[in-house]
């Protein structure tokens, strides 16, 4: 029964059901080609979501991201891509649309997302953490 709800009716992925629907392939993103500094994965159906201060946003069908930006040389500790992606989706749109014209915001949304995800894995959480005051340091360039 849930399956068919979730293919008759688009769902709203929530701190309260991330991880299932992550597992579930809810969100489907697909690689880019050629893979430059800021295109890597491509959005293959629009992805609604519930953000932390409890706005729903529509990230469109098409939309691309780079997932986690770090230099090339550093992708064999920090790849862009990992069950980190969605926290990075999310980030990535919210600079795309400037949501409260508010960089920290969406750097600590990426967190939230991130930790969400991650909650059970203490390693994972400090990979969070150094992706966020990455972001936090070096993404006022994207923003």
């Amino acid at each position: 029964m849930e399956a068919e709800i979730s293919r008759n009716k688009k769902m709203i992925i929530d701190k309260n059901n991330v991880v299932k629907m992550l597992k579930n392939g809810y969100v489907k993103a697909s690689v880019v080609y050629p893979i430059t500094k800021n295109n890597h994965f491509i959005l293959l159906e629009e992805v609604k979501v519930e953000l932390s201060d409890g706005k729903i946003i529509g990230i469109p069908k098409g939309f691309i991201f780079n997932g986690s930006s770090s230099p090339r040389f550093l992708w064999w500790i920090f790849p862009s891509y990992g069950n980190f992606l969605f926290a990075s989706l999310v980030h990535d749109y919210l600079y795309e649309i400037r949501y409260k014209f508010d960089k920290k915001y969406a750097d600590k949304e990426m967190l939230f997302w991130s930790n969400l995800i991650n909650k059970k894995h203490f390693g994972k959480k400090i990979d969070n953490y150094l992706r966020y005051y990455a972001v936090l340091l070096f993404g006022i360039a994207y923003y």
